[in-house]
């Protein structure tokens, strides 16, 4: 029996599909996506300033200086970040011990999320469906998918950031469909969000210029008076000001502290050509597995790029002009920094995704748009999904590591017993439950990534009247790393050397393949009769004893693995 034609009113299923197809698509498109960064976000494995920033948190909660609930928002810290972020951090800490960290993952991955979300829900009210196809733009970009400190403040200032211009693109093109009360408060509320997003990390800076170019620059196309303009400006000014005291509130009570402070962070290779260069495209990985990068690596592929900004060109100068000046603000800063960090593009990346609504024409077809932002999507993801997927994987392999602690202890233990060593080598793992336990002897020099004592995992108090916990901020460092690469060089000078490799960490250096490493540089610059032996060989990790003729007595060779 066919019911439709007793109701003709009711849609059939059909018709429903046709209609909607775009709008199923693209809510797939953000479940999917908010499944891999809940993944991302949870996975057991974590970077050393993760680590660090907790140790660094607990630290100041045991600082008589920065007791009670609101303190840490008045005092400087050595970071150079917002104190609202370690505000939130040392009371999390004080609350909820070890699972505060757990808990700024969880806020991390709602800040992750809600981008790609929110960029779809403004854009679709500009013009339905083209919100999906700005999410689907940045989810191919890899700062998308960051797999580096996500409880870093970074997580949150581009977030603030994000949500700070899609508020001011709602003022300016969507206020018919905002109530009174909230067209009234959207931009304000925009301009705080994007002060406080650079005073969380003054690296957002490259969005305050991109939002306040832009806001600027199309009203006095409309022909507004010089004296309406500069006053518009003071206010903005003003506004993001707010947003920055809001966030760093020392400012005021510590002004020159925190000047000198700021003045302070560039390092040596500050205005080098080859950090300026290098941080456009490079594939550099950290000594702690992170992945460095250059604007390339986070962003668009240059084929990607040049296609984007020949449709601005054509369609939109003046958007083409105002990413082109924030970009150039961006570039400088790095340079201006000296450091190669690729997370310092976050502060203009976003930007590329969000000036195409400024481009939009709502009341048109924009078909050139549409094909072009279509095309750059198809481009970058060819390009950028293994890179994505290999970073995804470090990260997973890094958990995977931690889970084998025990077994590379027991077999550590079991073949050094009785043994001693003049240097020890421990570049094993970034570990939250702790670093591996080495034989104790008054000759030897143990340098160590991360300490057995490194443990925020078991690490609890019984009650408030427990003895403080002790950190050293600087726990998890890059000193055996650095060691390592040393003995390329000046090997090992005739001392025995015990080395725990980390295959993942390794395989992103120069010592990826040991035993080549070990055979063509360290040998070669060594005491004549200096040999080595693979003595642990797991699937994550190796174990390596060099030794000279001098030091042969006490160490057993394992005859199959000698070189």
């Amino acid at each position: 029996m066919d019911f439709s034609a007793n109701n003709p009113a009711k849609p059939t299923m059909r018709p429903w599909l046709h209609q909607n197809w775009g709008h199923l698509a693209g809510i797939a498109m953000l479940v999917l996506a908010s499944i891999g960064l809940i993944r991302i976000a949870f996975l057991n494995a974590f970077a050393a300033d993760e680590i660090a920033f907790f140790v660094w948190g607990s630290s100041m909660l045991q600082d008589p200086e920065f007791q009670g609930i609101g303190s840490p928002l008045f005092r400087l810290n050595e970071a150079g970040y917002g104190s609202s972020y370690w505000t939130l951090y040392v009371n999390l800490i004080d609350w909820f011990e070890t699972d505060a960290f757990w808990i700024l993952r969880t806020l991390a991955c709602i800040a992750f999320v809600s981008i790609p979300v929110s960029i779809a829900v403004v854009g679709n009210m500009a013009k339905p469906k083209f919100g999906y196809l700005l999410a689907a733009l940045w989810l191919t970009m890899p700062i998308a998918w960051w797999c580096g400190k996500i409880t870093g403040p970074e997580t949150f200032a581009l977030a603030m950031a994000v949500y700070g211009v899609l508020l001011l693109y709602s003022d300016s093109h969507l206020r018919e469909s905002l109530s009174p009360r909230m067209a009234q408060v959207v931009a304000p509320l925009g301009w705080i969000l994007i002060g406080g997003a650079v005073s969380l990390k003054l690296t957002m800076m490259p969005t305050a210029i991109f939002a306040f170019l832009l806001h600027f620059t199309f009203p006095m196309k409309e022909g507004k008076s010089l004296k309406t303009v500069s006053l518009k400006m003071f206010h903005v000014t003003g506004l993001m000001a707010c947003g920055f005291l809001l966030m760093t509130p020392i400012v005021i009570f510590d002004s020159a502290a925190f000047v000198q402070r700021i003045v302070t962070l560039p390092s040596g290779e500050a205005w080098s050509w080859m950090i300026a260069k290098t941080s456009l495209n490079n594939h550099i990985w950290g000594w702690d597995g992170v992945f460095s990068g250059g604007l390339v690596q986070w962003s668009l592929c240059p084929l990607a790029f040049l296609i984007l900004a020949g449709m601005l060109l054509i369609k939109q100068r003046r958007v083409f002009l105002i990413l082109l000046i924030s970009f150039l603000a961006c570039w400088l800063m790095i340079a201006s920094k000296g450091a190669l960090l690729g997370w310092y593009w976050f502060g203009w990346i976003p930007m590329i995704v969000l000036s195409l609504l400024w481009v939009l024409k709502p009341d048109q077809p924009n078909r050139g748009l549409i094909a072009t932002v279509a095309s750059v999507i198809l481009i970058n993801l060819l390009f950028q999904t293994p890179d994505i997927v290999e970073r995804y994987s470090m990260k997973s392999q890094q958990a995977i590591s931690l889970t084998q602690r025990s077994s590379v202890q027991q077999a550590l233990s079991e073949i050094t017993n009785g043994k001693s060593y003049d240097l020890v080598l421990d570049y094993w793992e970034v570990s939250h439950v702790g670093g591996l336990e080495f034989p104790k002897s008054g000759a030897s020099e143990l340098v160590q990534m991360t300490p057995p004592e490194t443990n925020f995992v078991s690490d609890r108090r019984s009650s408030k009247d427990s003895a403080p916990r002790r950190f050293d901020p600087g726990v998890v460092k890059a000193n055996a790393f650095c060691r390592i690469h040393d003995m390329g060089t000046y090997g090992t000078e005739g001392k025995s050397v015990l080395v725990v490799v980390s295959k993942r960490l390794a395989s992103k250096h120069a010592f990826a393949d040991f035993d080549r490493f070990l055979t063509e540089r360290v040998i070669p610059n060594s005491p004549d009769q200096t040999t080595y032996s693979r003595i642990v060989d797991l699937p994550e990790t190796a174990i390596y004893e060099i030794h000279s003729g001098a030091s042969v007595a006490g160490l057993v060779n394992h005859a199959d693995s000698s070189r």
